[in-house]
């Protein structure tokens, strides 16, 4: 459920004001209440995109399935079908618990217009702000957090480093929190930014180890992890995302741009 942070804050946006939301590995955390609260945001013939499963959309909204990009139209009725003139992207082969960048772009540049306010929740905000500004959107973004996996009895099959608690102890003493909430790793970082951490004869990037410690281990070898935060250093697994390894190459190269144009 949303904390009493998220629901002020949704509280403050004008009815009927949003566009467009996008929504992304949050869907859990969100009643029927706050559904509707959603849906009363929404313009008139604003629309709600959401990827992965519709369950429970159904109850309050209109539900249509976007086969071209496997993702879930809710709103009203008269909710708008995307703009047939801007080009859709192709459905990946491997599944991702990420909102790919690809999505979001066709998305708000299909079912918005300029001006239009955007709404983001969970792991996608950080790509709607950056497509919004883009695309002269007005883009606001909530942090709806993924709840915590708890490990079956016994631990995680094959990985007893991520409940062992001289490891979970050990990890805990080697970053600090800062006042974005980033938990930055405070030990000397690989040549590439990330820190590094053993656990029981296992080397891990520190930030992947935060994230199996939290949500379990990411067997998929295909997946990596991207920073919504954008720093490397950080061990916030909150602050991380499961996405294909295009995507993150992708993100990589968009966070090495905008650090270069900030250093001129």
């Amino acid at each position: 459920m949303l904390d009493t942070n998220d629901r002020q804050w949704l509280d403050q946006i004008t009815a009927h004001s949003v566009v467009l939301i996008l929504l992304n590995q949050a869907k859990e955390r969100l009643d029927r209440r706050t559904l509707e609260h959603i849906g009363f945001l929404l313009e008139d013939e604003g629309a709600l995109v959401v990827w992965g499963s519709p369950d429970g959309l159904d109850d309050v909204f209109t539900v249509r399935h976007h086969l071209a990009t496997d993702t879930y139209l809710a709103g009203t009725i008269n909710a708008p079908v995307p703009d047939a003139s801007i080009p859709v992207p192709r459905r990946q082969a491997v599944f991702s618990p990420s909102f790919p960048a690809m999505i979001a772009t066709w998305a708000i540049q299909a079912l918005s217009r300029q001006g239009d306010l955007v709404l983001g929740i969970g792991t996608i905000r950080g790509v709607v702000q950056d497509v919004c500004r883009q695309n002269a959107r007005k883009g606001l973004e909530l942090a709806v957090q993924t709840l915590r996996v708890e490990p079956p009895e016994g631990g995680w099959p094959g990985y007893p480093e991520l409940t062992d608690k001289e490891c979970l102890e050990r990890f805990k003493t080697k970053w600090v929190k800062d006042a974005n909430g980033c938990h930055l790793w405070q030990p000397n970082t690989d040549e590439d930014g990330y820190g590094r951490f053993s656990a029981i004869g296992r080397q891990y990037k520190a930030h992947r180890f935060a994230f199996s410690a939290e949500f379990g281990p990411l067997v998929n070898t295909r997946l990596t992890l991207g920073h919504e935060c954008q720093v490397r250093r950080c061990v916030n697994p909150y602050h991380l995302h499961a996405e294909p390894g295009t995507d993150n190459t992708a993100e990589m190269w968009r966070d090495k741009r905008a650090r270069e144009r900030g250093g001129k």
